[in-house]
C-alpha cells in the first residue's frame, strides 16, 4: 500500500473511530438520563407510600339511637363545620357556612361566640388572624346596615369593626382569606391536602371553642392538631397498590431501555476496538514506508 493510500485510509479510520466514540458518549448520556428517571420513579413511589392523611373522627347516633363513629378527611369545610364538633347536642350536625354558624342557631358564629360553637374549631394564622376561604365568610362582610365595617389591609388580611353602644366602631376581629382552602369536601382532595400540610408545617393553627369559666360566653383556645383526639394523622395506604403497580411498570420500562443501550454500547466498543487495531496497523505501514523511503534517499 502506498504512502498516500495509507494516509487516506488512516484519515477514514480516524473519522470512523471518532464517530464511534461520539455515539458511545451519546449512549452513556442517555443511560445517565434513564438513571435519573429511575431515581425519580423511586422517589414518586416512596412519596406515594409514605404520604399521610388527617381525618376527623365524628361521633353521633343513628336513627335507632345507637352511638356511631365515622371518619372524614380533614378539609377546611369539615374542620369548621359541625362535622368537627365534639361536644354538645349539636355534635355532627351540618352548618350553614364555613365560619361556624350552626344550623339551628344562626346567631352562633366566630364573631359573637354563641354557646353552640363550644367544641367547634376554626383556623388562625401565625399572627392570630382568623383564616377563612372566602371573604364572604367573614361575619358582617356584606352588611349594609352600617353595624359592621370591613377594612382591607392590602395583604389579604381584613379588620372587622362593629359599631358599639357609643356609636363608635371598635375592632372585633382580624381575618385572612386563603382561597386555596375552598372546596375539599370530606374526601382526599388537593384542598384537603393543602390544609393538612399547612397544619403540619405550622402555617396555620387550630382554635377550639370552649366555655368561659364564668359560664357566660365562649372563648377560643389555640391547640395543636396532635392534641385533639378527634383528629388522627395516619399513613394513607389506599393508593399503595396502584403506586406499586406503576412503580414496577415504569421501572421495567427503564431497565429494558437501559439493557438495549448497554448492548448497543458493547457493540460500539467492539467496533471501536477493531478500528483502533486497524489504525495501529495502518500507522505501522506508514511508519515502515517512511523508513524505507528515507533509506532510499540516504543510500
Amino acid at each position: 500500500m502506498g504512502l498516500s493510500a495509507s494516509q487516506g485510509r488512516l484519515l477514514l479510520l480516524t473519522a470512523r473511530k471518532n464517530d464511534l466514540e461520539l455515539r458511545a458518549q451519546q449512549i452513556s448520556q442517555r443511560r445517565l438520563v434513564l438513571s435519573q428517571q429511575l431515581e425519580s420513579i423511586s422517589n414518586d413511589y416512596e412519596n406515594a407510600t409514605s404520604n399521610r392523611v388527617m381525618t376527623i373522627v365524628t361521633r353521633g347516633q343513628d336513627a335507632a339511637g345507637t352511638s356511631t363513629t365515622k371518619d372524614y378527611n380533614l378539609s377546611y369545610a369539615a374542620l369548621t363545620s359541625g362535622l368537627a364538633k365534639t361536644s354538645g347536642s349539636d355534635a355532627g350536625k351540618a352548618v350553614q357556612n364555613g365560619y361556624g354558624i350552626v344550623a339551628n342557631d344562626a346567631s352562633a358564629s366566630f364573631l359573637d361566640g354563641g354557646f353552640n360553637v363550644v367544641g367547634m374549631y376554626r383556623l388562625v394564622d401565625a399572627d392570630g388572624a382568623i383564616v377563612v376561604s372566602n371573604k364572604n365568610e367573614i361575619p358582617g362582610a356584606n352588611d349594609k346596615s352600617g353595624e359592621y365595617k370591613l377594612q382591607e389591609g392590602g395583604d389579604g388580611k381584613y379588620t372587622l369593626m362593629q359599631r358599639n353602644s357609643d356609636n363608635k366602631y371598635i375592632t372585633v376581629g382580624r381575618y385572612t382569606v386563603d382561597e386555596a382552602l375552598q372546596g375539599g369536601g370530606t374526601g382526599v382532595t388537593a384542598e384537603a391536602n393543602y390544609l393538612q400540610d399547612c397544619l403540619r408545617n405550622g402555617l396555620y393553627l387550630i382554635e377550639s371553642g370552649t366555655q368561659n369559666t364564668s359560664g357566660d360566653g365562649v372563648m377560643w383556645k389555640k391547640t395543636s392538631y396532635e392534641a385533639l383526639s378527634s383528629i388522627a394523622d395516619t399513613y394513607y395506604d389506599a393508593d399503595d397498590a396502584a403506586a406499586k403497580a406503576k412503580y414496577d411498570r415504569l421501572q421495567n420500562q427503564v431497565q429494558n431501555q437501559d439493557k438495549k443501550l448497554e448492548m448497543e454500547l458493547d457493540n460500539i466498543e467492539t467496533q471501536r476496538s477493531a478500528v483502533t487495531t486497524e489504525v495501529d496497523s495502518v500507522k505501522k505501514v506508514i511508519s515502515d514506508n517512511v523508513q524505507k523511503t528515507f533509506k532510499t534517499f540516504n543510500a
